[in-house]
């Protein structure tokens, strides 16, 4: 019979054994593991990286190739011959028109580039289409080419600007009274104006979602609703961004001013529906006397005419 004491130093030295066993194990699955991620992640890095520029080239669109390029070429010479006051009117309307992307000036001035250069191409064109109706139409074609041409940018972009603040001035009533209701309820201005936001769509809830984020990342509110007054220039944002100023200056109730602006606003709005009920003879009587009263005229005195020249 063995003694108990080799016994049990044996058995410790197979527990051992195993034990390192086990760790050497462990040891290398894990180093094996990290490897064999390392290299996937080399494999996935050496996917995406390109081999030189021409390679970085080639794996862009034609667009990218293409249109980048010259639109930035064009954006050059728009920025280059043009005023400084221009170029930083072109801006303020862009933010007017509801573009905030910092390339859209670019873009406009490059199409504006592309027009003018286009501009004695296209009077040339239409000189030489017209030549065979000659006289002033062979002058007047070619100089409303060029006028097209000079104008047509800007004027879209002034047409923009007019809709979108058209667009804000008819929703802003609504928007106030909305802002009433949540304020008089209990919210704060910065709740009432989420709250309204997140029930209202179009260009003036996105201004005021655009100032609520601004007043969350650490604006002021007078600072945020000032941003409002600068890319929407009406006198209407002008006056609501004054009065809440003046609440934030002198401790006057939130609520008193957003009343006070809404009922302004609906009287306003009121107002403008009278003006325009009061234009509308007016503009009536243009097709009336050119397009109404003519075949009027021809089918009472027609018959008349008829006979009385039968009867001499």
């Amino acid at each position: 019979m063995r003694d108990p004491a080799a016994l049990q130093g044996y058995l410790i030295a197979i527990v051992a054994a195993v034990s390192l066993a086990g760790l050497v194990a462990a040891v290398g699955l894990v180093a094996t593991d990290r490897a064999s991620m390392r290299a996937k992640l080399r494999e996935i890095d050496e996917l995406y990286t390109l081999v030189d520029i021409r390679d970085q080239e080639l794996m862009l669109t034609a667009k990218d190739r293409l249109a980048e390029p010259a639109l930035r070429l064009l954006a050059k010479l728009g920025r280059r011959f043009s005023p400084a006051d221009y170029v930083a009117q072109v801006r303020v309307n862009m933010r007017r028109a509801g573009r905030l992307d910092p390339s859209a000036a670019d873009r406009f001035l490059a199409l504006r580039s592309l027009t003018l250069l286009a501009a004695p191409v296209v009077a040339i064109v239409l000189y030489s289409a017209t030549a065979s109706i000659g006289g002033i139409v062979r002058l007047a074609a070619p100089g409303l080419g060029l006028l097209a041409c000079v104008l047509l940018p800007s004027m879209r972009l002034s047409r923009a600007v007019e809709d979108r603040e058209r667009r804000i001035l008819r929703q802003m009533p609504d928007l106030l009274d909305l802002l009433v209701i949540c304020v008089e309820a209990g919210l704060g201005f910065s709740a009432a104006v989420s709250r309204t936001v997140a029930n209202l769509e179009g260009e003036l809830a996105d201004e005021f979602t655009l100032a609520l984020g601004e007043m969350r990342a650490g604006a002021s509110r007078s600072e945020a609703l000032g941003g409002i007054a600068e890319r929407v220039h009406l006198p209407e944002i002008r006056s609501f961004v004054v009065a809440m100023r003046q609440a934030d200056q002198f401790g006057i109730s939130v609520s008193t001013v957003l009343r006070s602006q809404a009922e302004e606003m609906r009287i306003r709005r009121q107002q403008a529906a009278q003006e325009k009920a009061q234009k509308a003879p007016v503009k009536m009587l243009i097709p009336m006397v050119f397009c109404i009263f003519p075949p009027l005229f021809l089918i009472v005195i027609g018959p008349a005419g008829i006979q009385l020249s039968g009867s001499l």
